[in-house]
């Protein structure tokens, strides 16, 4: 019988290569397996991460929650060029939400490139008046700590 969501595509085998032995090779979808063996918590947990909240503080944007005196610190360090503060403040190494032994890059550029779609999508939904980048580098090759998002307004 095949999923409601379709059948699992080769490029969605390859970043879950778990969920194809749990499948035993029948064909599914990747929201079968979230649905089997994922839980609302957990869901809930990564809403944060696909969807996060943004704070302004001393007109930038940053993601919640900051340590203010850490951003002002940045400001001196930075002698005031906002940003390159916002880009500090706001860059996220990919491996460190998501350690574990068997991560590849393919699966650290998807999400990467995933939530640099859904990070700019929010940020121009909630500060229509400003220009945002959301920078990722998905160039293969590099050290997997190496993969890092940020953003940044520019004008």
């Amino acid at each position: 019988m095949k999923s409601r969501w379709g059948e699992l595509t080769s490029e969605f085998a390859e970043l879950l290569p778990s969920a194809r032995k749990w499948d035993g090779g029948k064909g599914f979808a990747p929201q079968d397996w979230a649905r089997a063996e994922g839980n609302i918590q957990l869901a809930i947990a990564y809403s944060t991460i696909f969807w996060p909240t943004f704070i302004e503080y001393k007109d930038m944007v940053f993601l919640a929650p900051i340590q203010e005196a850490n951003v002002d610190d940045w400001i001196r360090e930075f002698d005031g060029q906002t940003v390159h503060v916002e880009e500090m403040v706001n860059h996220i190494h990919l491996f460190r939400l998501f350690q574990g032994p068997s991560i590849t890059d393919k699966q650290l550029i998807y999400i990467g490139n995933t939530l640099r779609q859904i990070w700019s999508t929010k940020l121009a939904t909630e500060f229509p008046k400003r220009s945002f980048k959301v920078e990722f580098d998905d160039q293969r090759g590099q050290n997997l700590d190496g993969y890092e998002i940020t953003f940044f307004q520019f004008t």
